[in-house]
């Protein structure tokens, strides 16, 4: 028999939206059956699952194993719409279930942003029954988006242009278009607009090849004003063979090295589970992704992803801001260094001419005291002390500031 492992992880028991790990002094390590029937008719599953230190599937299935029942769908919506809901019984502890269960905490998950009131609301809508999401046995009257994929998908050789994000077996492909198609007109009929960008492609003929940009072949929808990229994969389970027989004359070493250098090849088999993941959203804290589980499908997700589409919105908006933001500021220290870095140059500059000024009038001072010297000593070698002092003038800046000073007072007379 061949071997095969499962090379996929679940992620979907994410945190709920705003919800936040209780302080682990209090958490209980025992699930007592009477106390959780209660705790579970009181309020929903996610925040019970919070004072435990797990996820609301984690409890979910802790609630299965003590035979205890939970609300059904929309059930707390239309308790807070003022109807009048009834309470399944806690029934008999039936034979070999226990009354008690250990808790195993889970490493805390990621916190999930806390929506704004808003959004909020939006979200609480998808639980409602009247707003569940239906996925048709067969693909009737498919959105024109679905239709071109499932045109372009049953193509031989299909032409480079854009198409839904998927990425799954022939097997799997037509049960991914009846979810993608529920997806999308589900959106369509909420508001946002859903569209496949272009497919942008490098180069010509043989050579061309597909860029791998934001915006090339995305599939995305726009709330609150930003796009929220979506796709759909197949995950798949690593395969290894039955390693063939070696050939029984070989013995020791040449056996070990025949079957080393003949081990055989793992390869990917796709295992039939659909994952739908929102592919720009993985730093906002938002649940990025929904698949298939033992007992929810994805099918039955959808609402569930309609909701964290409106909670990415929100939060790349948030993000797009911070980003302005951060490059407002990042713009304005810019501009105050080089605003400091122009005032140090021109600080150098004046010190420099400064500088030149201070030893040109110390030359001169120097000059003028040696022509006194020498005039006082009735000594004039070589005749030289007149054209010294000319010399001292020209090198002297304050010389040159008073000739233009008194330029400008002969030019103000002039003109009085």
């Amino acid at each position: 028999m061949s071997q095969t492992r499962e090379s996929e992880r679940d992620l979907t028991q994410s945190a709920e939206p705003g919800a936040k790990m209780e302080d682990t002094d209090n958490i209980p390590e025992v699930y007592e059956r009477q106390k959780l029937y209660q705790e579970v008719w009181a309020e929903p599953v996610k925040i019970v699952a919070r004072r435990y230190g797990v996820s609301d599937v984690a409890l979910a299935k802790t609630c299965r194993k003590l035979a205890i029942p939970l609300p059904g769908r929309g059930h707390w919506a239309q308790l807070r719409a003022g109807q009048k809901m009834k309470r399944i019984p806690l029934a008999r502890l039936p034979a070999g279930v226990p009354e008690t269960l250990p808790v195993y905490h889970a490493f805390p998950p990621p916190e999930e942003r806390e929506a704004s009131p808003e959004t909020a609301a939006r979200m609480e809508k998808e639980s409602d029954a009247e707003a569940a999401i239906v996925v048709t046995d067969a693909l009737e009257r498919p959105h024109p988006l679905v239709r071109a994929a499932s045109k372009y998908f049953h193509m031989r050789n299909p032409p480079p242009i854009g198409h839904l994000d998927l990425s799954v077996s022939k097997d799997s492909l037509d049960r991914a278009l009846r979810i993608m198609d529920a997806l999308i007109k589900a959106l369509v009929a909420r508001g946002p607009p859903v569209e496949v960008t272009e497919r942008k492609v490098q180069a010509s003929g043989y050579y061309q090849y597909a860029e791998r940009t934001e915006d090339s072949n995305v599939t995305r929808v726009r709330v609150d004003g930003e796009w929220v990229t979506f796709g759909m994969e197949e995950r798949s389970k690593v395969v290894i063979p039955d390693p063939p027989e070696p050939p029984k004359h070989l013995k020791g070493e040449k056996l070990e090295s025949w079957i080393y250098w003949n081990q055989p090849r793992r390869s990917l088999v796709p295992n039939g589970v659909l994952v739908l993941k929102l592919k720009n959203v993985s730093y906002p804290r938002v649940r990025a992704e929904c698949k298939d589980g033992a007992r929810t499908k994805l099918e039955d997700q959808l609402n569930d992803v309609v909701a964290h589409i409106y909670l990415a919105g929100e939060a790349l908006k948030e993000k797009r801001r911070q980003d302005e933001q951060a490059a407002l500021a990042q713009a304005e220290r810019h501009k105050r260094e080089h605003e400091e870095y122009l005032r140090r140059q021109e600080q150098e500059r004046k010190a420099k001419v400064l500088s030149g000024w201070m030893e040109g009038w110390r030359l001169a001072r120097d000059i003028r005291a040696f022509v006194a010297e020498a005039l006082s000593s009735r000594a004039d070698p070589e005749g030289m002390l007149a054209w010294a002092l000319q010399y001292a003038d020209s090198v002297d800046p304050l010389q040159k500031l008073r000739e233009s000073q008194a330029e400008e007072d002969e030019q103000d007379e002039d003109n009085d």
